[in-house]
């Protein structure tokens, strides 16, 4: 018996068919793991997204709230200054009057002869 060291045709074209399958399994595993890759990160980027989202509505909030608190301050404010206007008014009109009742009590008595 006679035995040759030299890969015969079948067992060439065998070897070649076993490193194509090994190939193509490598091929789609790889294709397979890309795809997970990919659809790990686009579940990030919504995630992403989503909290980019959340975080702006919640600033929002919060301007819409600082907007209304600076509002209500100004308004108050606003009430404060009238207050005290109306108060000094009040004041220089009781002051007004004051003054004409004791210019009217000098002149009386100015009249009269008489010095205050």
């Amino acid at each position: 018996m006679v035995t040759s060291s030299a890969p015969t045709a079948e067992e060439e074209l065998a070897q070649a068919r076993a490193e194509l399958r090994d190939a193509q399994r490598t091929a789609i595993a790889l294709r397979g793991e890309l795809e997970r890759a990919e659809l790990r990160r686009q579940a990030e980027l919504r995630e992403a997204l989503q909290a980019g989202a959340a975080e702006i509505a919640q600033l929002k909030t919060t301007v819409g709230a600082l907007r209304a608190e600076l509002e209500l301050a100004r308004i108050d404010k606003d009430k404060a200054v009238n207050d005290e206007r109306n108060s000094f008014q009040d004041e220089i009109r009781q002051l007004h009057a004051t003054i004409q009742t004791l210019r009217a009590q000098w002149e009386s008595r100015s009249g009269d002869g008489r010095r205050p």
